[in-house]
């Protein structure tokens, strides 16, 4: 009875909570791109628009930016909208890893008052996926899919997540595949789930580097 009346309250949480979400969100993504869009103007006219084209370079051009995350997260669900469907948006990208949060909204919960598997997996995927992204930038001669996925859960997630995913493709030079994995921590620092995204790597052709 407990959980039914749990799960009810999350759905008219959710249910009333939305709409307000769904307006302050893109309110202050527009106002982030309008408040930075000297300096958009700026990076284009002195480095060209190919400098914030990928991933690494629009995370370091956000990075010193007013409402940087809230641009860069923004333009992340430009590209991929259903990953940005939790809400989640990148913290940290460096090199070989990628910071993700998400928060624990009413509407990506389940019956059992924690937050989704499939919510869990796509903060996972949205995580690693990054991280394999910027990897592909360094390492120019790869290009690479994924072709499976598997997400591991060890608790009930509630509260903030925080997913860390890390790549690093040092030492390719031939076509494979590779696991690239997220670890998804709840705010006391312990791990409530793993996701592992298999990629299939190929060698670019040189026409195509």
């Amino acid at each position: 009875m407990c959980k039914i009346e749990a799960d009810s309250m999350d759905t008219i949480k959710g249910f009333i909570v939305w709409p307000f979400y769904i307006v302050a969100t893109y309110s202050l993504f527009w106002t982030a791109v309008i408040i930075n869009i000297p300096s958009l103007i700026i990076r284009i006219s002195s480095k060209g628009a190919r400098s914030i084209s990928k991933i690494g370079g629009l995370y370091d051009f956000c990075e010193t930016l007013p409402l940087g995350k809230t641009l860069m997260s923004g333009a992340v669900s430009v590209f991929a909208p259903y990953s940005s469907s939790v809400g989640a948006y990148v913290d940290v990208l460096t090199t070989d890893t990628c910071t993700v949060i998400m928060y624990d909204y009413p509407w990506l919960r389940n019956p059992f008052s924690s937050l989704h598997a499939v919510a869990l997996a796509n903060v996972g995927e949205m995580a690693s996926g990054i991280a394999m992204m910027k990897q592909l930038e360094i390492h120019s001669h790869l290009r690479g899919i994924p072709v499976k996925i598997s997400t591991e859960y060890y608790k009930k997630a509630r509260g903030t997540i925080t997913g860390k995913g890390s790549a690093s493709l040092t030492g390719i030079d031939k076509d494979c595949e590779k696991d690239i994995s997220a670890s998804l921590y709840d705010t006391k620092g312990e791990l409530v789930a793993k996701c592992t995204v298999t990629w299939s790597l190929r060698m670019k052709s040189p026409k195509s580097k």
